[in-house]
């Protein structure tokens, strides 16, 4: 999913006339498009699995950062404490 900067970067007035064309290629690469407007970049647009996928993984790391900070902060058990507790259940 990386930005091919020859290839995938369009101004907003490129968008408007051939969104279809735009939305073809999307789901053919499945590289983002970055828009531009101005001559500066004002927007992406990715296709909706690719997005979709993206925010799957950014809940993973989100939550391998939370449980490294649980145990820097001294909060977990040990495995035989764990299952014990679930023996208990």
């Amino acid at each position: 999913m990386k930005l091919n900067l020859s290839k995938d970067i369009i101004p907003v007035s490129d968008l408007m006339h051939e969104a279809g064309e735009v939305i073809k290629k999307l789901k053919k690469t499945k590289r983002p498009v970055l828009i531009t407007q101005n001559g500066r970049a004002a927007m992406v647009c990715m296709d909706v699995e690719e997005y979709q996928a993206q925010l799957k993984r950014l809940q993973m790391i989100d939550a391998i950062l939370t449980g490294e900070k649980a145990v820097a902060g001294g909060r977990y058990s040990s495995w035989r404490d764990f299952e014990s507790e679930l023996d208990d259940l």
